[in-house]
């Protein structure tokens, strides 16, 4: 039930037009290759109010065709399971890597994805564990459930940052609130401490409605789950960032195997990167090198500096 290609089949169709109403975004042709309506194109609806016919192998025929009744559908309900099978890892790439991700954001669920972060040589070993990469700047936001007693069974978006404070992650939980509002900011070494609070406060608006609402357990719930570090599709980001040295560490347990899927941007200093500096070269002054001429009266290579194809009046006249 996976449908293949369906993104490009989306691109070509909107520059086609439908034979029958005219309009842009037609995908369906004829099978048959001698079909005189072989170059125009069809919508589904469209192709059945013209009585085209479609066959029980998935294919479509025109009018134009006699075909038989135990070929055709006789109801275009699915019967299985059908979904669109992407990439993820050429997906992700494309996302991150190239301007895309001023423009698309990553969404899994109730979580948000803003920025990757990055970590320095130095920093693995204290910004790791057995299981989780905590970079520096990784930035998300989380829909969860709201901690205020006017809005209780609405949600708010929290959103959840990773700094450095003495050589060691901290976590940072900022609920987004309305302007006129202070914001509020929780803070822990650990993502689940920074948690701790909210998901108290949260369970005390729960026991408060006497039944009304479902209880909330926050020990089922860690601050890694919250933070996003269990989503396979963060994980796989983190691991493929191409981090300093994420290679040499032995604490930690890679889930994903295979070709990195991102790589960091380029270094701020301009001297850490040659490429980035195509005009440097042309700055420097070059010495000239002195010519000797095959003349037998040389020149004096102190005063030299044409080119070696130039050879003096001198030695031009002697060889006339």
């Amino acid at each position: 039930g996976a449908l293949i290609n369906v993104d490009v089949a989306l691109r070509k169709a909107q520059k086609v037009d439908c034979k029958i109403c005219n309009k842009k975004g037609a995908s369906i042709r004829c099978y048959k290759l001698d079909c005189i309506n072989k170059d125009f194109a069809f919508h589904l609806r469209c192709a059945k109010k013209c009585n085209g016919h479609f066959l029980k192998d998935k294919t479509f025929f025109c009018p134009n065709h006699e075909i038989r009744q135990d070929f055709l559908i006789a109801h275009f309900d699915a019967l299985k399971r059908i979904f669109i099978q992407r990439e993820e890892n050429s997906l992700l790439s494309k996302i991150f890597n190239h301007s895309y991700s001023t423009e698309m954001l990553m969404r899994v669920g109730s979580l948000i994805f803003h920025k990757i972060g990055q970590l320095l040589p130095e920093q693995l070993k204290a910004f790791t564990t057995s299981d989780y990469i905590f970079p520096i700047g990784y930035k998300v936001t989380r829909i969860f459930w709201s901690i205020s007693e006017i809005y209780e069974n609405d949600k708010m978006f929290y959103e959840c940052l990773i700094t450095e404070n003495g050589g060691k992650p901290n976590f940072i939980v900022t609920i987004l609130t309305n302007k006129k509002e202070e914001e509020k900011k929780f803070f822990g070494e650990e993502p689940t401490k920074s948690w701790e609070e909210i998901q108290e406060l949260i369970c005390k608006l729960r026991e408060n409605t006497k039944g009304k609402n479902l209880r909330f357990f926050p020990k089922q719930l860690s601050g890694e789950v919250l933070f996003g570090f269990t989503e396979p599709a963060i994980s796989k980001m983190l691991e493929s960032t191409e981090l300093p040295g994420i290679d040499q560490i032995y604490t930690y347990t890679f889930k994903h195997g295979g070709t990195p899927l991102m790589d960091l941007p380029l270094a701020e200093n301009p001297s850490g990167c040659a490429r980035c500096e195509p005009c440097f070269r042309t700055l420097v002054k070059r010495k000239h090198k002195p010519i000797i001429s095959n003349s037998p009266n040389k020149m004096d290579e102190k005063t030299s500096y044409s080119s070696d194809s130039v050879v003096s009046r001198e030695g031009r006249g002697e060889t006339l």
